[in-house]
C-alpha cells in the first residue's frame, strides 16, 4: 500500500480529515475520509477504500467529486486528478494554468 503525500496536499489547500475535529465537516463513511477540499460549492475528498472494496481491487484510495468516484493507487495518479479537476487552492490553480499555456 502506498502512502499519500500529505505534505503536498496540505500545501495545495487540502485539509487532513484522518483525525477530525469539532469543526470538521461530516461525510458519509466519515471514518474512511482522509483529506478534503472545497474549491467551489461542493466538497472533493479522498477516501480510503473499505475492506470489501479492497478485496475487489488493488487500488487503495478513491477521489470523490459528488457521486463520481475514481480509484487510484499512486501519488502521480492523485496529482493528475487534482490538476484535471482543479482541486487545489488558487495559487496552485494559477501555476497549473500557466504550465498549460507554456507547453
Amino acid at each position: 500500500m502506498f502512502q499519500i503525500n500529505s505534505m503536498l496536499l496540505t500545501k495545495m489547500g487540502w485539509s487532513d480529515h484522518s483525525s477530525p475535529t469539532f469543526n470538521s465537516p461530516k461525510f458519509d463513511d466519515n471514518d474512511l475520509v482522509r483529506f478534503y477540499i472545497r474549491p467551489g460549492t461542493i466538497y472533493i475528498f479522498i477516501k480510503e477504500l473499505s475492506s470489501e472494496e479492497k478485496q475487489k481491487t488493488k487500488k487503495s484510495y478513491k477521489f470523490v467529486i459528488g457521486k463520481n468516484e475514481i480509484q487510484f493507487n499512486s501519488n502521480m495518479e492523485l496529482l493528475r486528478l487534482i490538476i484535471k479537476n482543479e482541486a487545489c487552492n488558487e495559487e496552485y490553480k494559477r501555476h497549473f494554468k500557466l504550465n498549460k499555456i507554456l507547453r
